[in-house]
Parts: C-alpha cells; structure tokens; sequence
C-alpha cells in the first residue's frame, strides 16, 4: 500500500503492531486482525493514511532493531498518547488557555465496581427499576471507548417527577450512608439546574437504544479532563461524548463511595448540567463533588474556572454508533 509517496510494507509484523496501535485510536476498537488491515488503512481516505504515514514515517527513521521493535510493540500508553493528541487537536478549543497542569487521579483503592454490583447497589435502593440483569450483561460487552468505564445509571425519570427531584432522593440516599453537605441546596431547583441540551440528546438516545430503566453507559469519572475549566473541558470532547451531569454522577458516587475519600485527590464535575444560582452572575457555574472536612461536599464552580484537583465526568455514546 502507498501513500505520500511512500510504500509501506504490510507484510512486516513490527509495521502491523504500530498500524493496529494507531487504528485502536482512529476508529476507537479493538486492534484490528492482521489480515483486515489493508481494508482498514483504505478506508480511512487520504487524511486517516496521511496520519498513519507520519506515524510510520516516525517509526521507520528511529531504525529499530528487532530487540527494540519488540520492547516498544509491547509497551502500554501509546495508543493514549495518539487519543490525547486527537483531543488536542481535533478542532479549534476557544478555552484552551484554561487548564492547569494537575497530578491529581482517583484515590487509592477506588476501582469501577463491575455491572452486577452496580446493578445490586441500585436495586437495593430503588426495587422497582425494572432491567433483566442479562440485558445489562449483553451491553456491557460491547467496546469500550479509551479509559473509559461501565457505569449504571438509572433513568432519572424513573426516580423522580423532575430532574432535581431526581437528584434530591439519590442525595438523600448517600446521606444515610455517609456524611454528605449540599452547600448548593437552598439554591438547586429546576430554574436554575438545567441539563445541556448535548446531555440531553445523548441521554434521549441512550433511552431509545436501551428498553430497561437502568441504563448501562461508558463513562470516565473525570480524569481525562483533569485540570481544564468545564468549559475547556466539554469544548474538547468528541462529538459522541457528553458530559454527566449531577444526577449521573450522584449514582455514581452512591455506588462508588471509594471515589471520593479525601482532599488530595481528583474531584468530579458535572458538565452535563448548566447552574445559575445566583441572579446576573455573568458566567453560569457547573455543580461539583469534592471531600472536605471528613464528609461529602456538593459545591459549584464557574465553567471558566481551572482547578488542578478536578475534571469534567463524561459519558459516551456507542461507538458504531458516532462512526
């Protein structure tokens, strides 16, 4: 195959490994079978060969020897290094100068709990949702998108009349189990709470894709955007990403209480939801979880605000489905 003026050599397995690192990233699946490559690689048209030939041509003028072929083949974070620089640089950000640099990542200990103990969670709450647990199994084998993670959410409207009547009873139910401040509470109402309408075309499609009333969704829990204002954050994301909003990420935390322990950690946001508590304010905020002072926290913050110790939650519509 040729592209750019340049042969390259499919039948070499040290060229297969790096073009199927690299097509994991362009097309967000699996590495593809050696023998599909060639289909794979013409499909992308000129400009998806046009990025594979820079990456090839990288490749070949480091003269790697068959040791070294082998050890950088079978190293990890290459394919996060091309999804960092395909966020990057995908389309213009307008709040690119809001980010700082953060270390901060989730608190030792955490781990996504798998499908069926969200799913026990969430029915020893709530046992009227109604899914078949194979149901949810079935749609958790599907692909899943880089770093990203199973969640189970239910539909808010099967908890409440409205959204933040919603959000009020899963606040309520962290409450019982641990010590939980909602510094937004004299505030949150359905005229100042509202979801983006991104959010909400996402969640309509998720709704429509899935008969049960417990959604499974590929979510990340805020380090793929750690350091970048909301606005910086969700300006960044794919156009089959959305960000969680408050009722999202309060079921998550209800069945992930781990996520949140301390200070010195990263914090979610809720860039799924628009806040405007305060009348005239000239940016709207974004709610926020955090750990302070031993207990839960719910604030908001401004979507032009950076931190270091916080990152936008986000969620992701099936794959085959953005291609």
């Amino acid at each position: 195959m040729a592209w750019s003026g340049k042969t390259i050599d499919l039948s070499d397995y040290s060229i297969q490994e790096a073009l199927g690192k690299s097509l994991r990233v362009l097309k967000s699946d699996e590495y593809p079978p050696v023998s599909d490559l060639v289909s794979r690689v013409s499909a992308l048209g000129p400009e998806g060969q046009r990025f594979l030939s820079d990456i090839l041509r990288v490749y070949e003028n480091a003269y790697l020897s068959e040791e070294e072929r082998g050890r950088i083949n079978d190293s990890t974070g290459l394919a996060t290094l091309f999804d960092d620089f395909i966020k990057k640089n995908r389309c213009p950000n307008r709040y690119a100068k809001e980010k700082v640099w953060s270390a901060y990542g989730y608190p030792e200990g955490y781990r996504m709990k798998t499908v069926q103990e969200q799913e026990a969670i969430l029915r020893r709450h709530f046992p009227a949702l109604g899914t078949k647990e194979d149901d949810l199994q079935q749609l958790a084998k599907r692909p899943l998108p880089l770093r990203a993670e199973w969640a189970v959410i239910p539909r808010w409207e099967k908890i409440g009349a409205t959204y933040c009547e919603a959000i009020q009873k899963v606040f309520s139910l962290i409450s019982i189990e641990r010590r939980f401040t909602n510094t937004c509470k004299d505030r949150l109402n359905d005229r100042s709470l509202m979801q983006t309408g991104k959010a909400i075309e996402a969640w309509k499609k998720l709704g429509e894709e899935q008969t049960g009333d417990i959604l499974v969704v590929a979510t990340q829990f805020g380090i793929r955007y750690r350091g970048c204002s909301v606005r910086c954050a969700t300006d960044s994301m794919y156009s089959y990403e959305f960000g969680l909003g408050t009722f999202a990420v309060a079921c998550m935390l209800l069945t992930h209480p781990k996520r949140e322990v301390k200070w010195e950690q990263l914090h979610p946001e809720c860039g799924g939801d628009y806040f405007t508590p305060i009348v005239g304010e000239q940016l709207v905020r974004t709610p926020v979880f955090s750990y302070r002072s031993g207990e839960l926290k719910l604030d908001s913050v401004q979507i032009d605000n950076p931190g270091d110790g916080f990152g936008c939650a986000s969620g992701f519509l099936p794959q085959a489905e953005s291609a």
